[in-house]
């Protein structure tokens, strides 16, 4: 109830808002941002795969020196069903727990946008266990470029496919 009342009070402000002819709350949005200046050069595409499979690879091999290189200091990855964690050190300690049967990790079904320093990728993903089960799931990664011009994972959410 207390979200219908919320949504409610939102809309109206908005109408009011419209019905004004207040100027938009977004001005400095264009369209060409969102055209070929958001375009990620294929190098650029190229290097963030890359760091990507890295990752993956270093993950089912269990190598976290090398896993722990694709994330930045602070990152945040968003697991489902569990609280936000914050860190690269809390993030790697859940993941040595929540995936310590992992055999192998496959991201798959790509896509990039960004420009700059900033790139959202999207992706499928399976886990192979060493029991042979597998699970399948997607994502969304904030990547950051640092200075030394490397992709990072920054800000990280998944989910896993299942009945709904």
């Amino acid at each position: 109830m207390h979200f219908r009342r919320s949504g409610r009070i939102a809309f109206a402000i908005v109408a009011v808002l419209l019905a004004t002819g207040a100027p938009p709350l977004v001005t400095s949005v264009k369209a060409e941002t969102m055209e070929e200046g958001s375009k990620l050069s294929e190098a650029e595409t190229t290097a963030i795969k890359k760091a990507f499979m890295t990752a993956s690879e270093a993950l089912g091999a269990a190598d976290w020196p090398v896993w722990s290189a694709f994330w930045t200091k602070d990152a945040v990855l968003m697991p489902p069903n569990h609280p936000r964690i914050e860190g690269l050190e809390k993030i790697r300690k859940f993941v040595q727990a929540d995936l310590a049967n992992l055999k192998a990790f496959r991201p798959s079904d790509w896509t990039f946008e960004g420009r700059g320093d900033l790139a959202v990728v999207t992706t499928a993903m399976e886990w192979t266990f060493k029991d042979g089960t597998t699970k399948t799931g997607k994502q969304m990664v904030l990547m950051a470029k640092d200075a030394g011009g490397a992709w990072q994972a920054q800000k990280v959410i998944y989910n896993l496919n299942g009945a709904p």
